[in-house]
């Protein structure tokens, strides 16, 4: 094959092709070097910069594998072998509920690229891991693995060492992995749904399996994409970049058509820690722009060990040539840059627009490279997308920064109990919860407050669910309260102050879908605000006033399916419908919205941006 970039590299740029097989010769030599010997140069180390094997870092980083992470927080893991119908056997975890806690609810987290199930469990602080934090709220946890990752490195009839084994890509993940892995848990939880959450490849993996598996979607209630990589703009390196565009399929000149980075397990086991993770600060600054200034040094002690698990080159290269072609789209075997330009066929792109059918919430960081929101939100459904842009943050900080507890997991958790309890708002029982709040001179949007704000997220502590956008202004973007906590009294400001601040809290929302427009509500004589305001010092009685989750749950047949069409109404009040109905009909549409509204009757559309709007406000905290 011809290489069509050669004439475009710079001196410097041969330099870097020769350092990779400099660097593959060296680590082949320190491979052979037993491992006693470097324990033994790295306890003086240690010792001479008075390193403490004994903290939670210091531990995480030593586990081999997640047992060891997870018994450090007393939690205990189970193993189960999923077979796939191309015969490649996955290793998925369990952390099932404890015994009185379970609300019959299960939850798939599936990782990134060159990573596995053990980024969701190393943050030294337990309930920044979201794993943690659901099996604590009494959901059963599953975490799987992609074939080729150190949990996942068997097959019925190929070895790991040939090149049979490793000649998968991004479309294996999405016609097996993603879909046998459900389907397993299903089965095993004997439950007809359950919520699935990605972290970057991950919800790339997911995207592509809902969009070819028509049948997964009826198996999925929700779907979180965390940090989701879909068509990555560009690497911030111009000799990467140039790589990457020019050509993909040369990185199997470079690392042959097995596992990518081979000796990055050599380095690590080399490399003392705090070296160790500057290079790959380094590494990440060149390729993507990544200051990873959100994750303390102490995390990176143990999250940076858990950074690399093997997968195949190919998959690589499959990422390469969505970065050449901006489209999200299926490998292509022969992609040198003649058969692009001569070839009679298109390579064909993953339909995500027409068959995902699953209400989706994005939250992406505001610096993060490798995430166009733009892009993708012209990929995916128009009516049921919802994202959360967190500012001053980068893909890892996402699940390993020193604020995912307030940026990411509180968002998580609203956006499954909003889904969760539309069915219940409109049941018969709403009458009884009216009638009895309107005892207490008690406003709907209170009401929906004070039942919205249950025992989900009691579990966490109050000073975690304070939801802050923008961590650099935190006075002015602060667009949350502390939720009620066990023991802990919820208070209301007058409905006046509500709606008098509520145009700054909307101008900063981070959910606000295709550039809605904003419009100040505008005061009626009949607002008797302060009949409505319920005083610092007084109590609601909660026998009556609080209305549990479990009472307004209908049986399952009786519940609406919401998936189709996310047009019913959280709310039972003629004044908040009126006011959500005028700040939907002045929500502006950009093309893509305005394309698929084509199809759909006017009340439809009316809807959709009603139930956008409800939302947008419930998961950003707005009164």
């Amino acid at each position: 094959m011809i290489v069509p970039f050669i004439g475009r590299l710079s001196f410097a740029d041969y330099w870097v092709i020769l350092l990779v097989y400099l660097e593959t010769l060296v680590a082949s030599i320190l491979a052979l070097i037993p491992q006693p010997i470097f324990n033994f140069f790295g306890s003086i180390i240690n010792y001479s910069v008075d390193i403490d094997d004994s903290t939670i870092e210091e531990k995480l980083r030593e586990c081999p594998t997640i047992h060891e992470m997870c018994a450090l927080f007393n939690i205990s893991v189970e193993d189960h072998l999923v077979r796939t119908e191309d015969n490649y056997i996955l290793t998925v975890h369990r952390i099932k509920p404890l015994p009185g806690t379970e609300n019959g609810k299960v939850v798939y987290l599936h990782h990134g690229l060159l990573m596995c199930s053990d980024v969701w469990c190393c943050q030294t602080d337990r309930n920044k891991n979201l794993p943690f934090v659901l099996h604590d709220l009494g959901y059963e946890v599953w975490m799987g693995n992609n074939r080729g990752n150190k949990y996942s490195t068997a097959h019925l009839y190929h070895a790991p060492k040939s090149n049979k084994f490793w000649d998968f890509s991004i479309d294996e993940f999405a016609f097996f992995d993603i879909p046998n892995s459900i389907e397993f848990v299903l089965d095993f939880c004997q439950v007809e749904k359950l919520i699935c959450i990605g972290f970057s490849q991950g919800s790339a993996q997911m995207f592509a399996a809902f969009s070819l598996n028509e049948k997964l979607n009826d198996k999925v209630s929700h779907f979180i994409a965390i940090a989701p990589a879909m068509t990555p703009k560009r690497l911030h390196n111009r000799i990467a970049d140039t790589f990457a565009k020019s050509s993909p399929s040369l990185m199997y000149l470079f690392f042959g058509r097995n596992i990518i980075l081979p000796s990055a397990t050599t380095w690590q086991r080399t490399i003392h820690p705090k070296i160790f993770n500057k290079l790959i600060d380094i590494g990440n600054r060149i390729l993507f722009n990544w200051k990873s200034s959100n994750i303390t040094k102490e995390q990176k002690i143990a999250c940076y060990a858990k950074l690399y698990s093997t997968t195949s080159v190919k998959s690589i290269v499959h990422w390469f040539q969505i970065l050449r072609s901006q489209k999200f789209s299926m490998f292509e075997e022969s992609d040198d840059m003649f058969n692009s330009l001569t070839r009679p066929y298109l390579v064909p792109t993953f339909p995500t627009r027409t068959n995902i059918r699953i209400p989706i919430l994005l939250i992406y960081g505001g610096n993060d490279l490798l995430v166009d929101i733009k892009v993708m939100k012209r990929n995916l459904p128009a009516t049921s997308v919802f994202d959360v842009k967190v500012d001053n943050h980068e893909h890892l900080d996402l699940i390993w920064g020193q604020y995912t507890d307030v940026l990411v997991i509180s968002k998580v958790l609203k956006f499954i109990e909003f889904f969760d309890n539309i069915g219940a708002n409109l049941l018969p029982s709403i009458s009884r919860r009216d009638s009895s709040a309107s005892e207490f001179g008690t406003t709907s949007r209170r009401r929906q407050t004070l039942t919205n704000s249950g025992k989900l997220l009691n579990a966490i502590p109050a000073n975690t669910m304070r939801i802050v956008d923008n961590l650099s202004e935190p006075s002015a973007t602060l667009t949350a309260r502390v939720l009620s906590t066990p023991g802990s009294q919820a208070r209301m400001s007058p409905l006046s102050q509500r709606r008098g601040s509520m145009m700054g809290l909307m101008e900063n929302d981070p959910l606000r879908n295709n550039s809605s427009k904003l419009i100040p509500h505008e005061e009626g004589d009949n607002n008797n605000d302060e009949d409505d305001a319920i005083g610092p010092n007084e109590k609601i009685p909660d026998s009556e006033s609080r209305i549990s989750i479990e009472d307004t749950i209908a049986p399952e047949e009786q519940q609406p399916e919401i998936v189709d069409n996310l047009n019913t109404t959280s709310y039972n009040n003629e004044e908040e419908d009126d006011y959500d109905d005028a700040i939907a009909d002045e929500d502006g549409e950009d093309d893509d919205e305005q394309a698929h509204n084509s199809f759909l009757d006017e009340d439809t559309i009316h809807q959709n941006r009603v139930q956008r709007r409800r939302l947008s406000r419930y998961l950003s905290n707005e009164p």
